[in-house]
């Protein structure tokens, strides 16, 4: 209702300003929410690779009477995915994502907008990134 009513009450340039503001904050978020979960995993997955390749070296010395043999170590740790993967979920720009995607479908109904990637541009910036689209009309 409040987009609504926005829309409704100021010109039409400054309600696709909003649109793009919109926009670029909910690319941001994507790209942030994204990037914490990737780096998590991949923390994790180099962590286990780091303590096989230690297990495995330490065994191969135990082998070859370099080291005393030794009570197995416990190679186990924390994985971080388990404790942090639920915050980057629960983030504020990660929990935004949804009710931004909402507020840019209803502007774009608002605004009759169609093509999302190519709705500002101009009849000449899109004459000249879409050539046979021009010329077949």
């Amino acid at each position: 209702a409040a987009l609504q009513l926005y829309v409704s009450s100021v010109p039409s340039s400054q309600a696709q300003e909003l649109f793009s503001f919109l926009k670029d904050i909910h690319a941001t978020a994507l790209i942030n929410a994204e990037a914490l979960r990737k780096l998590v995993k991949k923390f994790d997955k180099l962590h286990n690779q780091r303590q096989k390749r230690n297990r495995k070296q330490t065994q191969q010395r135990q082998n070859h009477g370099n080291v005393e043999k030794q009570q197995p170590q416990s190679y186990q740790y924390d994985m971080l995915s388990p404790t942090l993967l639920p915050e980057v979920y629960s983030s504020n720009f990660t929990m935004a994502l949804a009710s931004l995607e909402a507020g840019l479908t209803l502007l774009r109904m608002l605004l009759n907008i169609d093509d999302d990637e190519d709705a500002f541009l101009t009849a000449a910036e899109k004459k000249q990134k879409f050539p046979r689209q021009q010329s077949q009309q």
